[in-house]
């Protein structure tokens, strides 16, 4: 399957989980609970495209790769590396985008993550 064709498989998954997928509110990083911050979005690319080394690695790092690391009895994919990332980017563009991931309970992205992860995967998620 090409990245483009993976792309659109992963936009169609996110279109049928429809609005309804993302709950109405979700616990931020300090632990609060604010309305919209998992809002269901169909990303684009953007003109600016988010630097996997100094923006998205950081992210995985500390809210994916807690539980998507190689052998965990969490999670079927691991995000360590740019790597796996590479190939897990259309589910997790589609898991992202429907509010899926992170899941309910765990500690959510905040705006500016989601945002800045959706950028890069809607990018093609580029070794950048």
């Amino acid at each position: 399957m090409t990245r483009t064709s993976r792309l659109a498989c992963a936009l169609a998954l996110s279109a049928l989980g429809g609005a309804g997928a993302c709950s109405s509110s979700s616990t931020s990083q300090d632990g609060s609970t604010d309305a919209g911050v998992c809002m269901r979005v169909d990303p684009t690319c953007p003109a600016t495209v988010p630097s996997y080394a100094t923006t998205i690695h950081p992210i995985l790092v500390s809210t994916c790769a807690t539980c998507h690391y190689p052998d965990s009895p969490y999670a079927e994919s691991s995000l360590v590396t740019y790597e796996d990332v590479n190939l897990a980017y259309g589910a997790a563009l589609g898991q992202v985008s429907a509010c899926l991931m992170p899941p309910r309970g765990q500690m959510q992205l905040t705006d500016e993550q989601r945002t800045a992860l959706l950028d890069w995967l809607a990018c093609g998620a580029p070794e950048n």
